[in-house]
């Protein structure tokens, strides 16, 4: 019997949710990533660090994703008083998980929640009301304040796309009946810092806004420009493997 909600196996690009029989929406990072345009300045900086080839782009991605990566697993497993091994991650990934410490300190957060799936099967004149999902990293208590937080070690914290991911997190998390959400707020777990740990004078949380509106804007978006739905709107998939091996 298939547990609702899952990932949606084998989608050509981005993630998607089958939340419930037949029902399959994209992940909030999957509508960030594919229904808004690239900024100049991130452009420029692939094109250069690439240098025209596609394999040293996503090489280069790969490692940043897997440093991501380590560090989310990592505060997941300091939250839940596990031993955190850092002994076969990079130097990057280290930083990171530092900066996160640092945080801590910093903001002394009262961990409410971490690494849940949100979602919404809720119609509205035959449509989906929150035509998306997503696992959101952390929801912390802080100076009495409620924050729906994501922690980022990307260079850029001030991506606008982490407005309409944070934005959306607290519409299904409130939609879902799991509390009220105050602020929306990124954790800068940075990579880039010099000496053994970020100046006292970094702050390493920053706060974004909540739009609603700018979020079904944003949805609009990635309908229109995401190619890989068949002719019955439902993501393309790749092949089980056994298929493969049959032809």
């Amino acid at each position: 019997m298939i547990e609702y909600p899952r990932i949606y196996p084998r989608t050509h690009y981005g993630r998607f949710y089958e939340i419930a029989e037949g029902v399959v929406v994209p992940s909030a990072t999957t509508i960030c990533r594919y229904g808004n345009p690239m900024a100049h300045s991130t452009l420029l900086y692939v094109i250069k660090e690439s240098e025209g080839s596609v394999d040293t782009y996503y090489n280069k991605k790969t490692k940043a994703l897997m440093d991501g990566n380590a560090v989310h697993q990592a505060i997941e497993d300091y939250e839940n008083g596990e031993e955190v091994d850092f002994t076969n991650e990079s130097r990057e990934a280290k930083k990171g998980m530092i900066s996160y410490v640092c945080w801590t300190e910093q903001c002394n957060p009262t961990i409410i929640s971490q690494e849940e799936i949100l979602y919404s099967a809720r119609m509205s004149k035959g449509k989906l009301v929150f035509p998306f999902a997503g696992r959101f990293d952390m929801v912390a208590k802080i100076d009495g304040e409620v924050w729906m937080l994501d922690a980022k070690t990307s260079i850029n914290y001030k991506d606008p796309n982490y407005m309409y991911q944070l934005s959306m997190y607290k519409m299904l998390y409130e939609e879902m009946g799991l509390g009220k959400i105050d602020r929306l707020g990124v954790i800068r777990c940075s990579k880039t810092f010099n000496g053994e740990r970020p100046s006292p004078r970094t702050k390493l949380l920053h706060e974004v806004d909540y739009n609603p509106e700018a979020v079904y804007h944003l949805v609009y978006q990635f309908n229109m420009f995401y190619e890989q739905y068949d002719k019955d709107n439902m993501p393309k998939r790749k092949p089980k493997l056994q298929e493969i091996f049959k032809k």
